[in-house]
């Protein structure tokens, strides 16, 4: 599509319903907090719509960026953004572009192109509305086709739109309000600019910028911001205030301005430096000809390194009950995301916090600007994105009343775990760890370590506070085994994944870069070290990473392999925004999963010593102070059930069966059975050792009945399930294959039986699987219809669940029909013995473990 000028016309896919009359708010109170916040209640109902304006891969363009918004004199709306014309990078072939409203935002018109980047860069749009003449002035920077990434030489231009944004003048070059030693970077706004409504340069037109300078020969970097204004509706600009900061305690950065009450001119500024927060602000007393005093910064404006808005919504001078200004910016402190609306009730002075706040969007969000679009109707313009904050460029609309509307819990705070098998933390802090996807243990370095598939095989741990690194060193340490030649594995990860600044700390193996690399975030920036090597030897190695003494080191095997300066700040930045705790073989997301062994995770809240560090590696020796972790993988353990109805079990040993799903008795072989639908019913059996079959003969013993004949249909499955050799016994109904097939696994092999019918005539059918004498048997009503060689090696030899009547153990493979009468031996009953259970039910009590007759179910 061309990039070229286009007509003006409304386009009526971008329609939103037109804003509810505004009604002016109550008069304000004052806080009990003791702060000048007020206290607004309105009478208006919350109003609140948004449209996508401007949408990545569109238009002709790769991506939209850097929004600004005004409203002209005859209520016309000009939505400026950068159109990148090859990527989303900020320099290169860069477009200013425009979309008009004359209707207060509901429709919009197509795309126009206001100032062309042959090539170059156009961009930083900083538009500003004389109210007195009606004249649109609006500012932009350029620079050349030369890569730009670390700061480059900058230039300001000036355009004027007479007939509220329809057509422009030419681009004029503004060297009178640039410095020649400012050779660094030059931006205006991005933001709306603003014109002065009182005091003796009432009429004023005001935009703000930034500049850096730097000399080659010291190294020395300048940062400042300054002030530019026009007396004669923007014929003519003269250059203003101009602060300069030289000691890296702060580095101004974008800028954003409003007046305040008594006449100054307030700018808040994105912040870099060394003092605390991302946010810092300058005033102006004689209308932007001076400053009153350096740059200083506003921790309590949480933010990340981001351009942010201002706006005046309400003032007492003009008749307003109470004094309100507007902040618009992420309000995450370390990521992009969150895209809120705060506000001052005290003339700058005081903000709230994002919970008092209110958040717009809590997806992924940088640039914005605002505009007023009637007495207490807002337009925000903002970037947005599901996967990064440059997707697009929405427009929404609200009232005052939906700013008082609340902002409900955060989604990326994450829900409580769901039930399963735990591993202990032997730290004093119980941070056990959740183990997914069945993993197994294994042999380890120290006793037993975790085998995980790649597949989905992990360790969650659940954030906790002795969880949480914060600002301070801390020490990770990890035994592992592998193998692998491709991919990505995650050994630990930790609080956040995603883009860009997100706190967060991980440890990943990369061996297609044939390297160990770890990587750490905070709200003040973040680095990455790796090794030389991926240690895919299928050998143990130990693997250590620190933040220690502003330093972040990786070492194995006791050695220091990388180190680089470790970012300041937190790596749980934004907790209260959600963070996850930390996984044990993948990332969090579930990507990066690791294939191999894990042994001897620890995290400790201290960087330990070196000669610590030696005694955990050689001796694994227990060393405690300000452990927060560790997990041996010595044990995994099946949690209790939840509650429910049960079935009793007719041996000595209690094994109940919890009846799930609203499973019922109905008539059965031998009294009554359990009637399951296919669809939720069945009946757990946990875990207990006399259940554990091992490596010793067995016998199961079970009556079904049913005509099903499609599907799988497990009959029993105990102890885990899985491909290869992981430890299991299942028996299942398989009508399409006309077969009921058997399975047993251990650590040395598999065997598998089936019949040669499924059985599946509607009639009561006894089913026998055995272990007997080094065979594998399956028998149906008495004969002897499969056998083979059973694998030696026990069947409970890893950590494994109990047993499921009706179902696979994931909840696959449900059956349809009625079973009775189940039970199970730790012998091989004879042949005569299985006769006499077959044709009376004797009661065999030899070796009986479980007996479930379903002759009752008992309510919770």
């Amino acid at each position: 599509m061309s990039r070229r000028l286009l007509p003006a016309l409304v386009l009526p896919a971008l329609v939103l319903p037109a804003i509810p009359a505004a009604l002016h708010p109550s008069p304000a109170t004052a806080s009990d907090a003791g702060s000048d916040r007020a206290t607004v209640t309105t009478t208006s109902e919350p109003f609140f719509d948004e449209q996508v304006l401007y949408r990545r891969g569109e238009e002709g363009y790769s991506c939209f960026r850097i929004p600004a918004i005004v409203r002209t004199t005859d209520g016309t709306l000009l939505a400026f953004a950068e159109g990148r014309v090859t990527d989303c990078g900020d320099d290169g072939d860069i477009d200013l572009v425009v979309k008009r409203s004359t209707d207060g935002g509901a429709t919009w018109s197509p795309l126009r192109v206001v100032l062309e980047g042959h090539g170059e860069t156009r961009g930083n749009p900083m538009p500003v509305v004389d109210e007195r003449t009606g004249r649109v002035v609006l500012f932009t920077t350029r620079n050349g086709p030369d890569p730009c990434a670390n700061g480059c030489d900058r230039d300001p231009f000036v355009q004027i739109s007479e007939d509220n944004g329809l057509t422009w003048s030419p681009a004029r070059e503004l060297p009178e309000l640039k410095l020649p030693e400012w050779n660094h970077w030059y931006a205006t706004g991005p933001v709306h600019g603003i014109q002065l409504k009182r005091g003796p340069h009432a009429g004023r037109l005001v935009i703000s910028a930034n500049h850096e300078s730097y000399d080659a020969a010291t190294g020395e970097h300048v940062y400042g911001v300054h002030l530019a204004y026009s007396d004669d509706g923007g014929e003519t600009w003269r250059l203003g205030a101009i602060v300069d900061h030289s000691d890296g305690s702060v580095r101004p950065n974008e800028t954003t301005l409003v007046e305040l009450t008594d006449g100054r001119i307030y700018v808040n500024v994105r912040e870099h430096g060394t003092d605390p927060g991302h946010r810092g602000y300058v005033t102006s007393s004689d209308g932007g000809e001076t400053f009153d005093g350096p740059v200083r910064t506003v921790p309590e404006l949480q933010a990340p390194t981001v351009q942010g808005a201002l706006l005046r919504l309400r003032a007492t001078d003009e008749g307003d009950a109470y004094d309100r200004i507007l902040f618009s910016s992420p309000a995450h402190p370390a990521s992009r995301e969150a895209m809120t609306v705060r506000s001052s009730y005290d003339e700058a002075r005081t903000w709230e916090t994002w919970q008092e706040g209110k958040v717009i969007n809590w997806g992924f969000s940088a640039y914005s600007d605002m505009v007023k679009l009637g007495e207490d109707t807002i337009g925000l313009l903002y970037e947005h994105g599901a996967n990064d904050p440059y997707q697009e460029i929405r427009f929404a609309r609200f009232n005052e009343a939906f700013l008082a509307t609340p902002n409900g819990v955060p989604p990326n705070v994450p829900e409580p775990p769901a039930p399963g098998p735990r591993t202990p933390d032997l730290s004093p802090y119980g941070n056990d760890g959740y183990v997914r996807g069945g993993a197994q243990r294994g042999e380890g370095v120290f006793g037993s370590a975790l085998v995980l598939d790649r597949i989905d095989d992990r360790v969650e741990i659940p954030y906790s506070p002795s969880l949480d690194l914060g600002d301070g060193d801390f020490t990770w340490s990890a035994w592992i085994r592998y193998t692998a030649t491709s991919g990505s594995h995650a050994i630990l990860w930790a609080y956040r994944v995603g883009i860009s600044a997100t706190p967060a700390v991980w440890l990943r193996a990369e061996p297609s870069q044939n390297r160990i690399r770890a990587f750490i975030s905070t709200e003040e920036g973040n680095r990455s070290v790796a090794s030389v090597g991926a240690y895919n030897d299928g050998e143990w190695h130990h693997v250590v990473l620190q933040r220690t003494k502003g330093r972040f080191v990786l070492r194995v095997d006791g050695a220091e392999v990388a180190a680089t300066e470790a970012p300041p700040g937190s790596v749980t930045a934004g907790k209260d925004f959600g963070i996850w705790g930390v996984h044990v073989g993948q990332r969090l997301d579930g990507f990066d999963r690791f294939r191999g062994a894990i042994d001897e995770v620890r995290i400790y809240r201290r960087a330990l010593s070196e000669a610590e560090l030696e005694r955990v590696r050689t001796r694994n020796t227990p060393i405690k102070g300000k452990l927060s972790l560790w997990l041996p993988f010595e044990r995994v353990e099946t949690p209790p059930p939840e509650p429910g109805a049960t079935t009793p079990d007719l041996s000595s040993y209690g094994n109940h069966g919890y009846v799930r799903g609203g499973a019922t008795l109905t008539e059965g072989r031998f009294g009554t059975g359990i009637g399951l639908d296919g669809e939720d019913d069945r009946v757990e059996v946990p875990y207990s050792d006399s259940l554990a079959l091992g490596e010793d003969d067995f016998t199961w013993t079970v009556w079904i009945r049913y005509d099903a004949t499609s599907g799988g249909h497990a009959i029993l499955w105990a102890h885990q399930q899985g491909s290869g050799p992981t430890p299991q016994v299942w028996l299942r109904a398989e009508p399409a294959s006309d077969r009921i097939r058997a399975l047993i696994a251990t650590a040395e092999g598999t065997a598998t039986v089936a019949s040669p019918s499924a059985y599946n005539d509607g009639e009561w059918h006894h089913v026998v699987l055995q272990r007997a004498d080094e065979r594998f048997v399956l028998w149906v009503d008495g004969t002897r219809v499969a056998e083979t060689t059973a694998p030696s090696g026990s069947v409970t030899a890893a950590d494994v669940d109990g047993l499921h009547v009706g179902q696979r153990l994931d909840g696959a493979d449900r059956f349809r029909g009625t079973i009775d009468e189940v039970r199970i031996y730790r012998r091989a009953l004879s042949p005569a013995e299985l006769e006499r259970i077959r044709h009376s039910n004797d009661a065999i009590g030899d070796g009986l473990v479980l007996w479930h007759p379903y002759s009752a179910i008992d309510p919770e």
